[in-house]
C-alpha cells in the first residue's frame, strides 16, 4: 500500500513526504528498524520487480526503482533519527532535573 501511495504521490510531494517522514517515525518507534532492515527491504523490492516483469525489467526500471526506494527509505530513516535523537534528548533533560531534585538539600 505504501509503494502504491509513493509512486503515485510523486506528483504531489507536498502530501507525499510528511507521510513517508511519519512512516519512518512510527518504524523507529514501534518495530526498531534499522537501516540494514531497510536495505534488506529495498534489495527483495527490486528481485521481485525483476522476478514479477520479466522481460519488462531493464537497467531504466532498475535505476528509478532504486532511486525511488533509496529516497524514500532515507526520508524515513533521517524522520526515525530525528524522533530518537529529540526522545534521547528530552530524557537526558528529565534524567537531569531528577539528579537535581535527589542531590538538592532540604529547604
Amino acid at each position: 500500500a505504501m509503494i502504491t501511495f509513493a509512486v503515485e504521490g510523486l506528483t504531489n510531494l507536498e502530501e507525499l513526504v510528511p507521510k513517508v517522514e511519519d512512516l519512518g517515525r512510527r518504524h523507529t518507534k514501534y518495530y526498531e528498524v534499522t537501516q540494514p532492515m531497510y536495505d534488506t527491504v529495498g534489495a527483495a523490492l527490486l528481485d521481485t520487480l525483476e522476478k514479477g516483469l520479466g522481460d519488462g525489467w531493464d537497467e531504466a526500471h532498475k535505476e528509478a526503482w532504486s532511486l525511488t526506494y533509496g529516497v524514500l527509505s532515507k526520508t524515513m530513516m533521517d524522520a526515525g533519527e530525528e524522533k530518537t535523537m529529540l526522545e534521547d534528548s528530552m530524557k537526558a533533560s528529565d534524567d537531569m532535573k531528577t539528579s537535581e531534585d535527589t542531590t538538592a538539600s532540604p529547604p
